[in-house]
């Protein structure tokens, strides 16, 4: 095989790996949360969009990246409940109105507990991140909520 070809195969290798890279980075669902202080933070998802991934949540899981989190979307809106059990790690929930902004915020949620946590406030969907999450980047009730969750081709 001559030189030439070897190095247009491994361009075309190249090439192939940088797109197949930047198309499965781009449809990474995402939320971005504008704080009052004009900041925002990124939080990256995972779907929880039907009652079995619902009801399963974040149980069982370990560990979650500083930036990352779980979007859990209800088909109506409406004073949706939770429990901690069988979750390993402590989680704030982020209650969102079907308007995206933040109507109620629990924080630090104690792993594993079987206390039913309510909003009393009428929600569409709800973002569980790390324990502490909300206090560390100053997010609070009001606040704006922008979701990312397909991908849009350029």
């Amino acid at each position: 095989m001559s030189v030439s070809i070897v190095i247009v195969l491994i361009l075309s290798l190249s090439i192939a790996l940088f797109l197949a890279f930047r198309l499965f980075h781009a449809a990474q669902p995402y939320a971005l949360i504008f704080n009052q202080n004009g900041e925002y933070r990124k939080i990256d998802l995972k779907i929880a969009d039907t009652p079995k991934k619902r009801a399963y949540g974040l149980m069982h899981q370990k560990d979650l990246s500083e930036n990352a989190g779980m979007l859990f979307v209800f088909s109506k809106p409406g004073k949706h409940t939770f429990w901690m059990k069988d979750t390993l790690i402590p989680l704030d929930m982020i209650i969102l109105s079907p308007e995206l902004q933040i109507v109620d915020i629990k924080t630090n949620l104690t792993p594993q507990s079987k206390e039913i946590i309510i909003s009393h406030e009428i929600s569409a969907y709800v973002i569980e991140v790390n324990g502490g999450y909300c206090d560390r980047n100053r997010i609070a009730i009001g606040d704006p909520v922008s979701l990312h969750l397909t991908r849009t081709l350029q």
